[in-house]
């Protein structure tokens, strides 16, 4: 397993990248480019706020959780955005208005 999907699933709340809005391939929507941040759950008393995507024009992203990075490329489909890292694993979320959703919830928002 690699490093990006291990930590994903080691860190429950941070299951990994997607967003969507566009047409795939090349440049970004100025719509979609900029930080995201993870939303905090006050159930599980853990601010994540730390943990954010940062989607560039040129159609990469920075993704931070914790201590860990990770770099790469995003394509958009209608409201899916699929990331995938330099090292070639891949994960796909919704864009749903200023926030990206990834399963079990996930939800980055850009403030």
């Amino acid at each position: 397993m690699g490093r990006f999907a291990r930590f994903a699933l080691q860190t429950p709340a941070v299951l990994f990248l997607t967003l969507a809005i566009g047409c795939g391939g090349g440049p970004s929507t100025p719509a979609v480019v900029g930080k995201y941040v993870m939303e905090s759950d006050p159930k599980q008393g853990v601010d994540f706020s730390h943990n954010y995507i940062e989607l560039k024009s040129d159609g990469k992203f920075f993704w931070q959780g914790g201590h860990d990075a990770t770099v790469g490329k995003y394509e958009i489909e209608g409201n899916q955005i699929t990331f995938t890292t330099n090292g070639g694993e891949a994960e796909r979320g919704k864009i749903d208005g200023k926030t990206i959703v990834f399963n079990r919830n996930k939800r980055y928002t850009k403030p």
